[in-house]
């Protein structure tokens, strides 16, 4: 028997959504650790540009392979 859950991501700047993960189990605790990543994007010395950060992931999607 195959995974109940897949988790699509489009990772930050990305036109690809991806598989992360497939779980069995309760998905929405997997996506609570999942957009609980983040990217730091520094600046350079030069510029003395400050450093954020950014979600890893822009999308998240859910998809539920039970059949009914």
């Amino acid at each position: 028997m195959g995974a109940r859950y897949t988790i699509m991501v489009r990772e930050y700047q990305s036109d690809e959504l991806v598989e992360l993960c497939e779980c069995d189990s309760n998905p929405e605790s997997v996506v609570e650790g999942v957009r609980s990543k983040t990217l730091l994007i520094a600046g350079n010395d030069y510029t003395k540009s400050r450093r954020i950060r950014v979600p890893k992931y822009e999308h998240i999607e859910i998809v539920d392979h039970q059949s009914t």
